[in-house]
């Protein structure tokens, strides 16, 4: 049986937010998807926090520790996790948004492009969606915790079978392509151990169901007019065979966002983090922001 579990311990902010901050340098604000909350995000993330930069994860409202009632709309997430920069002193961040979780980071680089000092959105959600996590029978199964107890024997007896599950559900990948993705993962301990902890750690459903079923309400019948008020750099990361957010999300924040760069990983999936890639896209993420940081300090001196 495989388990990671961060030795980050999570905090709660006066409004209520759990996050957990991590790191030392600029700050980086990161905001998971869709199931998730703040464990999902340190996932994808964390390697930033030892490149430099300082971290902070929070878990948006409905998902782990945090009320819903905090902040339903994508609006009120996003002034709600722009005040939890503000409470912890930070008035100027760079934003990574994953999934679900890029339209929020998007509305508060449209709300507060004054702080925002550029972003990041991988398999970003920028337009109408539909949450297929809540859908049909497999979805009833993902958000009951009886669901949750027989997933977890599935990872712990027949783990190879729950990731060509998990590929199912992220990949646009037939049959026989599932099944060697699969073993591919499989083989390699560390991709192995990440897929798996994804699959853990979207359980109990119960202390995400909230969040999950808010996201599909809000994003069902999204109009996105957020996109063209970014002024940030924006670096867009989006899988070719990603089979939850197509990668027409991606192509059109691109288009939308004056100061994008848009990178398609040919053949991954929705998590990146699973793609043979993973370590040439964290390098340009890191490449990306400290490229920003360079610059900003270049501007500062200048004055």
């Amino acid at each position: 049986m495989i388990r990671q579990q961060s030795n980050v311990e999570a905090r709660t902010s006066s409004q209520g937010i759990e996050y957990c901050a991590l790191g030392n340098g600029p700050a980086v604000l990161a905001i998971h998807g869709s199931p998730g909350g703040y464990d999902h995000a340190l996932l994808y993330f964390e390697d930033l926090a030892e490149k430099g930069f300082s971290l902070v994860v929070p878990s948006r409202p409905g998902f782990l520790g945090t009320p819903l009632e905090l902040g339903r709309s994508i609006a009120e997430q996003a002034d709600l996790l722009a005040g939890l920069m503000s409470e912890l002193g930070i008035e100027s961040f760079f934003l990574c948004g994953f999934s679900c979780g890029g339209a929020t980071a998007v509305r508060i680089a449209a709300r507060y492009p004054d702080r925002v000092l550029g972003m990041i959105l991988e398999s970003p959600v920028t337009m109408s969606f539909a949450h297929g996590s809540t859908d049909g029978f497999h979805g009833k199964l993902l958000l009951s915790d009886c669901g949750s107890f027989g997933l977890r024997l599935l990872i712990d007896y027949a783990p190879l079978h729950s990731i060509e599950r998990l590929l199912d559900r992220q990949a646009s990948y037939d049959r026989r392509r599932v099944r060697e993705e699969a073993r591919r993962i499989f083989a390699d301990e560390e991709t192995r151990r990440l897929a798996l902890t994804i699959l853990e750690r979207c359980t109990p459903a119960s202390a995400r169901l909230a969040g999950m079923l808010n996201d599909a309400d809000q994003l069902r019948d999204f109009a996105n007019r957020d996109l063209e008020r970014v002024a940030c750099p924006t670096l867009i990361i989006h899988g070719s065979a990603d089979g939850e957010v197509p990668p027409a999300h991606a192509e059109f924040a691109a288009e939308k966002i004056k100061n994008a760069q848009l990178i398609v990983v040919p053949d991954a999936c929705h998590l990146l983090c699973l793609s043979p890639q993973w370590a040439h896209i964290r390098e340009a993420r890191r490449k990306f922001l400290e490229s920003l940081s360079r610059d900003r300090k270049s501007i500062r001196r200048s004055h």
